[in-house]
Order: structure tokens, then sequence, then C-alpha cells
């Protein structure tokens, strides 16, 4: 699975939000699942 940038956060938030978006991508927020829908 390739890691992209997220384009809405940035700095440690960004970390932790791709972190999250790779561990547990269904517990994401509804708006963030948008970001990441084009990942799945």
């Amino acid at each position: 699975m390739a890691v992209t940038e997220p384009t809405l956060f940035h700095g440690l938030g960004g970390v932790g939000y791709t972190a999250l978006r790779v561990a547990a991508p269904d517990e994401l927020p509804c708006p963030l699942l948008f970001e990441s829908a084009a990942d799945r």
C-alpha cells in the first residue's frame, strides 16, 4: 500500500493521521474518509 502525504494535515498531526489511516481506516471520521477513499 502506498502511503501518500495527507493534504489536510501537516507536522505531527499528519504523522498521527497517516498512521491511523493505515492502521484503522474504518475508524477515521467521515470527512477524512473522503481524502483517503482514492487509496482503497
